[in-house]
């Protein structure tokens, strides 16, 4: 049994001087590269799964949902007062801009007419009409 003594006693004495050298090596180089392969392969598709389910899915329900449902409901809200009151701004003022020498309403301005067609001007109000030059109060 010399022989199997001698094997294990060279074995042993080998072991004992590689694996405490060449052990934490080897660990120390492949164990990160080894989890950082596995580790960014498992979030990659983690990743990928989710958004490409989000966008698939998530992201044409919201924007169905906020096309059909939120923007008619805004537009039908905002139309009835925001549109009247721009037309009624935009046309006074083009009016007062194209005839300048036609005054219109003396004292009704610009300002009054955003408040809203609620506020315009009456023939009540000190309302004047300027006709060939000549100053009428309306409510004469």
């Amino acid at each position: 049994m010399p022989f199997f003594t001698a094997l294990s006693t060279a074995l042993y004495t080998a072991l004992s001087t590689a694996l405490p050298t060449a052990l934490p090596t080897a660990l120390y180089t492949a164990l990160p590269t080894a989890l950082s392969t596995a580790l960014s392969t498992a979030l990659y598709t983690a990743l990928s799964t989710a958004l490409s389910t989000a966008l698939s899915t998530a992201l044409p329900t919201a924007l169905s949902t906020a096309l059909y449902t939120a923007l008619p409901t805004a537009l039908s809200t905002a139309l009835p007062t925001a549109l009247p009151t721009a037309l009624y701004t935009a046309l006074s003022t083009a009016l007062y801009t194209a005839l300048p020498g036609e005054e219109i309403f003396r004292t009704a301005s610009i300002a009054k007419a955003a408040n809203g067609a609620a506020n315009a001007p009456t023939i009540g109000d000190d309302t004047r009409i300027t006709v060939f030059g000549h100053g009428i109060p309306a409510n004469s």
